[in-house]
């Protein structure tokens, strides 16, 4: 870059750091405006996340007292993939 290239490319800066600084300052004003709700939407749904996930292991546990529950129901039943162990009392 020669230095004719280098003084307008600093000419050019200088005219457009007002532009700049203006969009800096309502990029200040502006950023809690999109961060708050942002925050608020990624909690709701983390939310939701948590809720479905005690579901699903409330469903698990269910599932795995009918299996043990018709296990004792049914001794000569389907193998499982683990080896047979007696929890009928």
């Amino acid at each position: 870059m020669t230095r004719r290239q280098f003084l307008q490319t600093l000419a050019a800066l200088s005219l457009a750091a007002p532009a700049f600084a203006a969009k800096s300052s309502s990029v200040r004003v502006s950023g809690p405006a999109v961060a708050i709700p942002a925050r608020v939407t990624y909690n709701m749904f983390l939310g939701m996340i948590e809720s479905l996930e005690s579901q699903y292991i409330s469903f698990a546990g269910l599932l795995l007292n009918r299996l043990r529950h018709d296990a004792c129901t049914y001794p000569q039943g389907m193998e499982l993939a683990a080896p047979r162990t007696q929890v009928c009392s």
